[in-house]
């Protein structure tokens, strides 16, 4: 049986606090994926290394280094890109998003743009321009289900709750045993008064091993050993 739940207060609890740990893997493609001129591709290796070694500030500097270098102007749009990941990781979100205007102006069908642009505004509070970044990301690339769930997430706070649901069974449908995906769709159907929907989808997100599962299932569904 479900325990006591106000409407709102479980999912708006959680809502701005589950966005930095749905980034997604940061990361830089290898080299030989890239056509560098000499002086740019030196700088780019070290960005890389400050990157991996988690010192974003130094891997900033190198990346302006390396747009300095970058004389043909072919790498623009990455280059920024990149620098916005490492912003991402100082969260400095305004300047994140700046950067991946930049990237966007120069190229506008990259998918993984969008999506870290509206990752960038949902921690500005810019909620309307990242649901837009997102419909624009998954217009280019359907099968990512970290957008998808930012979505849910997006249309949960709008109480738009069916569309927010048919969003986590997208994400679910890319990435069955997501666990991020099982407890925010048992958090709506916990909403919505779906009791025991939404205990089995916290519990089989606690047995995959998420502990705010867990702590949900104990705090709002009242399971008795017989």
């Amino acid at each position: 049986m479900l325990s006591s739940l106000s409407p709102y207060g479980l999912f708006l609890g959680l809502f701005l606090a589950s966005f930095a740990s749905l980034w997604g893997q940061k990361s830089f493609p290898t080299l030989n994926e890239l056509e560098l001129q000499p002086k740019a591709e030196a700088f780019l290796k070290t960005a890389i290394a400050q990157f991996d070694g988690q010192r974003y500030r130094q891997a900033v500097l190198a990346l302006d280094q390396a747009m300095q270098a970058n004389e043909e102007g072919q790498l623009s749009d990455i280059l920024f890109y990149y620098k916005a990941l490492c912003y991402l990781e100082l969260e400095e979100y305004g300047a994140a998003k700046n950067q991946l205007d930049t990237a966007i102006s120069f190229v506008d069908n990259k998918a993984h743009y969008y999506y870290y642009r509206a990752s960038a505004l949902l921690q500005l509070g810019q909620n309307q321009a990242a649901y837009s970044d997102l419909d624009q990301s998954l217009r280019l690339q359907t099968d990512n289900p970290k957008a998808w769930l930012k979505k849910g997430l997006l249309l949960q706070q709008q109480q738009a709750y069916r569309q927010a649901l048919m969003a986590y069974e997208q994400a679910l449908s890319y990435q069955p045993n997501w666990t991020e995906a099982l407890y925010y769709k048992g958090v709506l159907l916990l909403q919505l008064g779906l009791a025991e929907k939404g205990c089995q989808c916290l519990e089989e997100a606690k047995n995959l091993g998420l502990d705010k599962a867990a702590r949900a299932q104990a705090q709002y569904c009242n399971i008795k050993s017989k």
